[in-house]
């Protein structure tokens, strides 16, 4: 499944890399307001389809910038020292709240 890819295989190369290059003097407020820029970014990609109306470049560029935001995240869970199996815990917790959200959603439909 693409969690599993996500949380174990993307996380163990973005805390690799955090180990790699451990001068790179971003703190963790640089990282969240780098989340926040990448945030930004898919939004503009979505808006830029919109004017564009191209089905394809609609789906790569707001699939790249999404891809941005996750390696963001993920390199904030490694700054805060999280391990594989609380990650993976926490991710599974808010996919059930989610997926409770869905469910009470399409009761009142």
């Amino acid at each position: 499944m693409a969690k599993n890819f996500i949380l174990t295989e993307s996380y163990t190369k973005v805390e690799n890399l955090n180990k790699m290059d451990s001068t790179n003097g971003a703190t963790l407020a640089d990282r969240v307001i780098k989340l926040s820029e990448e945030c930004g970014e898919v939004s503009q990609a979505y808006l830029k389809s919109c004017v564009l109306g191209s089905k394809s470049a609609e789906h790569s560029s707001i699939l790249e910038e999404c891809c941005d935001v996750i390696n963001v995240a993920l390199d904030i869970i490694a700054e805060l020292k999280t391990t594989d199996e609380e990650a993976k815990e926490m991710f599974e917790r808010k996919l059930n709240k989610w997926e409770s959200k869905a469910s009470t959603i399409k009761e009142y439909v």
